[in-house]
């Protein structure tokens, strides 16, 4: 009774919550997948900003007059902000003056070190070189 009160005052409240919401009519997996969360900036997925990192790194050693010459033989690479260094260099202590210059960038969450230094064996098993024992 009080439901056929409150009804009769405001009749279009009442309906509106009785009647259900619209179905949509669409089959599962009927095309793509919609989702309700926000998409993201281009700029701020991972690989941009492994992108951004590395391009980064480049360039601020790049200018950098005692750090330019020891990038010829260096390959920079970035993945989830993970920082490597791979390639050759002439003595430890240009690899440190990298990796320390790496260490300094923005972004960088870590810098693992595949240098080898000019003229020494590398450590470890090779996998361009046969087995020896």
């Amino acid at each position: 009774m009080i439901l056929l009160a409150i009804a009769s005052i405001f009749p279009r409240v009442v309906s509106a919550q009785m009647v259900p919401p619209p179905q949509l009519n669409v089959a599962p997996h009927a095309g793509p997948t919609v989702s309700n969360a926000m998409p993201m900036p281009a700029d701020l997925t991972q690989p941009n900003k492994d992108d951004k990192i590395t391009k980064t790194i480049q360039q601020t050693l790049g200018q950098d007059n005692k750090l330019s010459p020891l990038l010829k033989n260096v390959q920079i690479t970035t993945d989830n902000g993970v920082v490597t260094l791979t390639g050759q260099v002439i003595s430890l202590d240009n690899q440190e003056k990298l990796v320390d210059a790496v260490s300094q960038i923005v972004g960088a969450t870590n810098v693992r070190v595949q240098l080898q230094i000019a003229g020494e064996k590398p450590v470890g098993p090779q996998p361009d070189s046969p087995d020896t024992e």
